[in-house]
């Protein structure tokens, strides 16, 4: 325990939290003001003694191998609720065998901290419920804070993963839980203290059921079916869209795939989920990812982000289930046959758009509008068509079609423009050639001083439409 295998010189050793011997247990180093400290309390006084066949450090007491993880559970009176946990539970011999693990150990506050009667609940089911709450606790391999806290993520021996943040603070663990005490070292691997008992997440399905963001997904999944496929085992891998990614969709075509929930809507859903579990690192390493629905979803990497199939971003952290993960995403993904729908096919399929649909029908505009290329569309509704005066939009369909042309391209602009870019412009060229001016006010985005956006960013295969309350009208145009 006094032997490491290799060279190691007093340089090399400040650069190290920790070092292997020959005995196979580890070594401690601790760099501090009066010098380098072994295993917290044994000091080299002397360094560098270089010899043919290695280098010798002085040292003023002698080291102690270290016990097994279980023995260090059960010395430490901290540990005595998780101590009677892993008795409970069959698991001590495993903690005291060799094989290298890393424990996430809970202390008695910790443990504490539980409502009473989940505590109780584990300790009386001691093969199921506890096993699993320790289980997730455990991870296969030796794993030191300096390695915990460049990852991610890491899986443990129930199979669930435990998501890892590195803060100025110290390492987090799921969001909440916080490693008070790193890198205490055992015979057979590592323990880290840690400030609340970690619990196994649930199914993906449970996941969803239990995230009010994700009640329209709720919904949608519960609807077509999947909510079971979801819940079973094997590992998934699920792009889950928000309220509001759901949100962007025109309420029109939500209600169809909704009445047609084994249809469309099973596909929509079908073509967010692959088989496997994909994680953030893994995914940024991708092109694409094949769909249980069978075609892929391409995958770039746009300064440091993940975005999917051009324009759906992944949030930076993803949640993990215990038969997968789950990525969240800003935007609903449209399989290849449903991205066809242009913004002509969402005009038409919304009865608040029965007059726009009718005016872009009688100037042509509704091919314009189907085509493929980027626009942008203020849509007024059939309500807003009714503020103009009475009998105007007859007299121009019927004699001044070019001057309804005119008026529906002051509503449309070259280019995709999303509300989080609008909101940032004074104003914005229209495809007839005139401005729309652009205030952003507490009550909302309006146009030209007195139009207010109602709802925005309703995504088309070929651009975006913006829904307004009132008609826009290039004054000049009638001067």
């Amino acid at each position: 325990y006094h032997t490491a295998g290799e060279e190691i010189f007093a340089a090399d050793i400040v650069q190290v939290s920790n070092f292997e011997t020959l005995l196979g247990s580890r070594v401690s180093v601790d760099v501090t003001a009066e010098g380098v400290v072994l295993n917290g309390n044994v000091n080299v006084t002397v360094t560098d003694i270089e010899a043919s066949n290695g280098v010798v450090h002085v040292i003023d007491a002698v080291l102690l191998p270290p016990p097994s993880i279980a023995d260090i559970v059960i010395d430490n009176e901290n540990f005595s609720i998780l101590e009677q946990a892993v008795v409970a539970a069959g698991l001590a011999t495993t903690l005291d065998s060799s094989g290298d693990f890393t424990v996430f150990a809970p202390t008695n506050s910790a443990f504490e901290a539980l409502p009473p009667e989940i505590l109780q609940a584990a300790l009386d089911d001691p093969e199921g419920l506890l096993t699993e709450i320790l289980s997730y606790h455990v991870v296969a391999g030796e794993a030191f804070s300096s390695d915990v806290s460049q990852l991610s993520s890491v899986e443990t021996l129930l199979g669930s993963r435990v998501s890892v943040t590195a803060t100025a603070d110290g390492i987090i663990l799921n969001d909440s839980v916080l490693v008070t005490t790193a890198d205490i070292i055992a015979a057979n691997g590592v323990v880290h203290v840690i400030d609340a008992v970690l619990i196994p997440p649930g199914s993906i399905t449970d996941i969803v059921v239990d995230n009010d963001n994700f009640s329209t997904l709720e919904a949608a999944v519960v609807a077509a079916g999947l909510a079971e496929t979801l819940d079973s085992e094997g590992d998934f891998t699920v792009f889950a869209p928000t309220n509001a990614a759901f949100d962007l969709i025109d309420p029109a075509v939500l209600d169809q795939l909704l009445a047609d929930p084994t249809g469309a809507l099973q596909d929509i859903l079908l073509y967010h989920v692959a088989d496997g579990e994909i994680l953030k690192e893994d995914l940024t390493e991708q092109t694409s990812v094949p769909t249980n629905l069978g075609p892929d979803i391409s995958v770039a990497v746009d300064a440091g982000n993940v975005v999917l199939n051009g324009n759906v971003s992944v949030s930076a952290s993803p949640v993990y289930a215990a038969n997968g993960i789950i990525h969240v995403i800003d935007a609903v993904l449209l399989p290849p046959d449903a991205a066809e729908t242009s913004i002509t096919d969402l005009v038409a399929s919304n009865p608040d758009f029965e007059t726009l649909f009718a005016a872009l029908e009688a100037t042509g505009l509704n091919e314009t509008l189907a085509s493929e290329g980027n626009f942008t569309v203020f849509a007024p509704t059939d309500d807003a068509f009714e503020k103009l005066p009475r009998g105007l939009l007859s007299l121009l369909t019927r004699f001044a079609p070019r001057i309804l042309e005119s008026i529906l391209l002051y509503h449309t602009v070259d280019g995709a423009i999303p509300s989080s870019e609008i909101v940032t412009q004074d104003s914005v060229s229209s495809l007839l050639g005139r401005n729309i001016d652009v205030e952003v006010t507490e009550g909302g985005v309006i146009l030209n001083g007195n139009v207010k956006v109602i709802t925005t960013d309703i995504q088309a295969s070929n651009g975006v439409i913006h829904v307004i309350d009132t008609v826009l009208l290039p004054i000049r145009l009638f001067r």
